[in-house]
């Protein structure tokens, strides 16, 4: 039987993917070797099944890994402290500009002393002066009183002034894979609107209250997976599957049928 709105065939782990998600800007999934560049699980590009760029690691000593961890039996890639880019700044500012978009993922943090960097598009040494650009990790510095802390910021190139700030205390557990999803909306009128943020099935309560323009410049620095731009606070983590859909398919109804097929596919909750 063929649904509408999903592909006709299941893919890795019996899941059935949503259809528009061939049309998304970014779809990476480790389950698929396919999309995958290593050399004894050194991960040198990792293909984009959406429509803009790879990701690249040149340097062998930033690669992640792979073939080493699996979740519901399929592959992940690994990170300690490693990264991988973008290249081209005008194909991300979708992120930031006041596009409406949605991130779907199924990843894992780890413990450490700084935040964990899921991607970033700006330098994280200065993320408080006037950079440009999108900044998504987990934080659970105990320096800064922070608990397990999903953390999601969008820059707009004005010191001290940010279009979209959104925190969740006490929600994520680290060293566990997790679907983290978030709809975002950056121009929207009303600042609790601008966002809204779940971890597996649950929706976060701490809205956002800024209510400045977002930018529409390119940002500051290109997209950087599993670091921020000045390759500063790393994953030490996991990423599955990590997923970006903007425009006329960013609507709450398909951001929880992405969620659904991550949680069919990789059995997280």
């Amino acid at each position: 039987m063929i649904l509408l709105g999903i592909l006709a065939s299941a893919g890795a782990g019996g899941a059935v993917a949503p259809s528009f998600l061939t049309s998304a800007p970014l779809w990476l999934d480790a389950s698929d070797s396919a999309t995958i560049t290593q050399s004894s699980g050194s991960v040198s590009q990792w293909d984009n099944k959406g429509t803009l760029e790879n990701f690249v690691q040149v340097t062998g000593a930033s690669q992640p890994t792979t073939n080493a961890t699996t979740l519901n039996g399929l592959n992940v890639i690994d990170f300690a402290a490693d990264f991988m880019n973008g290249q081209t700044l005008a194909n991300w500012k979708f992120m930031h500009d006041g596009t409406k978009y949605f991130i779907a993922s199924v990843v894992k943090y780890g413990v450490s002393a700084n935040p964990d960097t899921v991607f970033s598009l700006m330098g994280t040494s200065s993320f408080r002066s006037a950079n440009i650009g999108a900044y998504f990790v987990y934080d659970d510095r105990s320096s800064s009183s922070r608990t397990d802390r999903a953390v999601w910021i969008i820059f707009r190139g004005v010191s001290a002034s940010i279009a979209v700030a959104a925190e969740a205390d006490n929600f994520i557990t680290p060293n566990e894979f997790s679907v983290q999803s978030a709809l975002l909306d950056p121009s929207n009128a009303t600042a609790a609107d601008r966002i809204d943020y779940y971890s597996d099935g649950t929706q976060g309560t701490a809205d956002n209250t800024r209510t400045a323009s977002p930018s529409s410049s390119n940002p500051s620095y290109t997209i950087q997976l599993g670091a921020g731009g000045n390759s500063e606070f790393p994953l030490t983590g996991s990423i599955a599957e990590l997923i970006v859909v903007s425009g006329s398919d960013a609507t709450e109804t398909n951001r929880q049928a992405t969620v659904d097929y991550l949680n069919t596919k990789w059995s997280v909750f």
